[in-house]
């Protein structure tokens, strides 16, 4: 049997409009209001499958940045020692790519307090690659006050070894 809830009069909708209404357990409903009063109501999928979107993109960009850390190291393998060269765990990972992340705002200290989310950052001071979220309902970030995710490049045995690791463990779903 199904156990409809009212949530609001018709008057509460506007001609042709919508309300997203929040529930106790599980995902919001999108209520809809049509041309001839009919009243649609949808579960609200659309934030979910954004920050799930927006989760897959940034695994993308770690592994992208992950193999361009390897081809880096083998590179220098290759060519032997050069000792102007920093270390690469001092080194902003993102120059290895052959293009930045689409919101990546380069090296800096902080972002600037315009920047919207979400976007990537190089943390000059700290060495540590920074990806503010947009969509955060289903991340957490552990040892930290905020969600933002850091990572930074670590050498393992050999250059060869070198990884791009998160500095605070998280989970996203």
């Amino acid at each position: 049997m199904t156990r409809w809830t009212a949530v609001c009069s018709l008057d509460d909708l506007p001609p042709l409009g919508a309300r997203r209404i929040a529930r106790a357990q599980g995902l919001p409903v999108a209520v809809f209001r049509a041309h001839d009063d009919r009243v649609y109501a949808l579960l609200d999928r659309v934030l979910y499958m954004q920050e799930m979107a927006e989760k897959t993109e940034v695994d993308e960009t770690l592994r992208a940045i992950d193999h361009a850390l390897r081809l880096e190291a083998a590179s220098r393998l290759a060519r032997g020692a050069e000792p102007r060269r920093q270390p690469l765990e001092r080194e902003n990972p993102v120059k290895w790519l052959q293009m930045p992340p689409r919101n990546y705002l380069g090296e800096m200290d902080k972002p600037p307090a315009q920047a919207r989310p979400p976007y990537w950052y190089f943390d000059s001071e700290e060495k540590q690659l920074v990806y503010q979220p947009n969509r955060k309902d289903h991340l957490s970030v552990a040892g930290q006050k905020g969600q933002t995710l850091r990572f930074n490049v670590q050498n393992g045995e050999n250059a060869l070894n070198s990884r791009l690791v998160s500095r605070f463990s998280y989970t996203w779903f």
